[in-house]
Parts: C-alpha cells; sequence; structure tokens
C-alpha cells in the first residue's frame, strides 16, 4: 500500500511536467528501465534455481524463454504452455517405464524349457549321480 501511494503520487507529479521532459528525467527514467530489466532478471534466475531441478524442466524453460524472445505473436505463449505440459507428461511416462522396466524385467525365454518364464529365480537342481 506505501508504495502504490508513492507510485501514484509520483504519476501525478509526471502529470504536472511539461509536455517535453527534461532530459535528465529522460535519463533517470532510462537508467531506472534498466535496474528493472536487472531485477527481473536475477528474480527469474533465482526462482528457475528453485523450480527447475531436473534436466527436463531445465530444457523446456530454456527453449520456451530462447522461442517467446524470438516470437511476439499471441499464440506462442499458449503454445508453449501446451507443449511443455505435453513434454513433460511423455517424459514422465518413458521415466516410469524405465524404471518399472528395472523393477520388474521381461523374463528371458529358454528355447529348450518353455515353462521357465516365471519371474522368481530358480532354485538351483540338484544332480543325482546313481
Amino acid at each position: 500500500l506505501p508504495m502504490m501511494i508513492v507510485m501514484t503520487s509520483l504519476a501525478i507529479g509526471v502529470s504536472y511536467i511539461s509536455t517535453p521532459f527534461p532530459a535528465v528525467v529522460v535519463h533517470l527514467t532510462n537508467g531506472l528501465v534498466s535496474v528493472a530489466v536487472g531485477l527481473v532478471a536475477v528474480a527469474a534466475f533465482k526462482l528457475s534455481q528453485k523450480v527447475a531441478t531436473d534436466t527436463i524442466t531445465v530444457m523446456i524453460c530454456a527453449g520456451a524463454a530462447c522461442v517467446s524472445v524470438a516470437y511476439s505473436a499471441p499464440w506462442v505463449d499458449p503454445s508453449l504452455m501446451v507443449a511443455g505440459g505435453l513434454l513433460t507428461f511423455l517424459w514422465d511416462i518413458w521415466k516410469s517405464r524405465k524404471a518399472m522396466a528395472k523393477v520388474h524385467p521381461h523374463p528371458s525365454q529358454d528355447d529348450n524349457d518353455p515353462g521357465s518364464s516365471s519371474c522368481l529365480p530358480e532354485e538351483p537342481r540338484e544332480s543325482h549321480d546313481g
């Protein structure tokens, strides 16, 4: 609330300045824009360190940032959100199937003994000589 009052009073004060702004005001606003861009960049970097903790998220964030900087069409941002969600969904399916394959490997089929396709390990067979 206090910053809203300060910003509103500054906006009203700027409205009373003559039409061509003095050079000091122009240089001041250019400096403030640079500071604002820097603050947003630092905030985005710190947020990305907390949010993007795995490889696929980092790749999606980097790709979406590059595409959104390169293109400014209105359909780009919703398309990036759908594409990111779809990529994450497919990545999770692939990772879960890969993990399940490690937990439950496919049994090897033995040509000589077709009944040996059990997931349980075989018990050692005893040989009887005689």
